[in-house]
């Protein structure tokens, strides 16, 4: 779960993976109750992770990192190469965001852009 900063779309709302569902679900009420954010994720495959970084959610999924600049509503691929085995977690600090995957972590200083870096072991 995370906690969105704002934008167009969003006023601080939190943000979570239903993994019965593999939905985004939001909260606009401090997660008294959810809505459905994002329902048609079977073309993304399953959610594991979300991260914000710069006013975009990141997404580790079973196909790849995805982007959405909606706050979850809609997403695009960023990284899809399986040569990095299957992308399990994120993290950012603040430079750098880092996955974690079964084949190892991973860094990218663009946010994924131009691909994932060098494996760190």
């Amino acid at each position: 779960m995370i906690k969105t900063s704002g934008g167009p779309f969003s006023h601080g709302e939190f943000l979570r993976i239903n993994t019965q569902k593999n939905y985004i679900e939001s909260s606009e009420n401090g997660g008294t109750s959810w809505a459905p954010r994002c329902t048609n994720a079977t073309s993304y495959g399953k959610f594991r992770d979300l991260l914000e970084v710069d006013r975009e959610i990141i997404a580790a999924t079973s196909k790849g990192i995805y982007v959405s600049n909606n706050w979850g509503r809609s997403w695009s691929s960023r990284c899809t190469n399986s040569f990095y085995g299957d992308f399990l977690n994120l993290q950012s600090d603040g430079r750098y965001l880092l996955a974690n995957t079964s084949m190892g972590l991973y860094y990218s200083n663009n946010k994924g852009v131009a691909g994932i870096g060098d494996k760190e072991d």
